[in-house]
């Protein structure tokens, strides 16, 4: 289950890498190759890692995500306070709906329109195995989340330390003394020096943490790249 965002950063990714070829030997086979250096790779990586989000998601998060909707449906839970009393007023009883329907709202008052907190305690006691099971099923749920997150966050800063390679290797880091050629300003901070300086354009200097000095770097250097 992938989301518009993590395509379009796994489409970004992939096409750094291809463009990171050279002009004679650009071609889907090319990319494919493990001898194109290190930043064809690591763009190449952080698009498999950001587009792999979605297989994770799908084939192994969605059915333990899934069996915790159903055990709270089971004991008579629902998703707000409203949506509980929505349910009582048409008759729905605990273990009545499936974890697709609750997904899908079925029976539910509406999700745009209600306001009221959430459902303190469901309809049924859980036994006491079943508040474990509950419980093993969340730290599952948890450990799965890390994975997920791990696959998204590597893809970032997989890309993030080829853009700065790359940007090294073209001599973007520059000596605090060292002029900044015309040809290189932008409406934006744009050129990472030695000093943890940005030189935004025109005369002036401005002093940044090194995180804003990334971020921005980033930013730029994998439009360009």
């Amino acid at each position: 289950m992938l989301t518009f965002d993590q395509v379009l950063l796994a489409a970004d990714f992939a096409y750094l890498a291809y463009d990171a070829l050279l002009p004679k030997i650009r071609t889907i086979t090319q990319l494919l190759k493990t001898t194109n250096g290190f930043k064809v790779n690591a763009y190449l990586a952080a698009a498999l890692l950001a587009f792999s989000v979605g297989p994770w998601t799908a084939r192994v998060m969605i059915s333990n995500n899934f069996a915790l909707i159903k055990k709270n449906e089971d004991l008579g839970g629902s998703r707000s306070s409203a949506s509980a009393e929505e349910e009582r007023r048409q008759g729905i009883k605990p273990g009545q709906r499936s974890a697709k329907d609750s997904v899908e709202s079925k029976g539910s008052a509406s999700e745009l329109r209600n306001l009221s907190g959430p459902m303190a305690r469901t309809a049924k006691s859980p036994s006491e195995a079943e508040d474990q099971q509950v419980r093993d099923m969340l730290a599952k749920f948890g450990r799965q989340n890390v994975v997920r997150a791990f696959l998204l966050g590597g893809g970032g800063i997989i890309g993030l330390l080829a853009t700065l390679a790359w940007a090294k290797s073209v001599g973007f880091m520059l000596d605090i003394d060292r002029p900044v050629p015309n040809q290189y300003f932008a409406p934006t901070w744009t050129y990472m020096l030695k000093s943890h300086t940005l030189i935004a354009p025109g005369p002036i200097s401005q002093v940044v943490n090194p995180t804003t000095k990334s971020v921005a770097a980033c930013v730029y250097f994998a439009t360009v790249a």
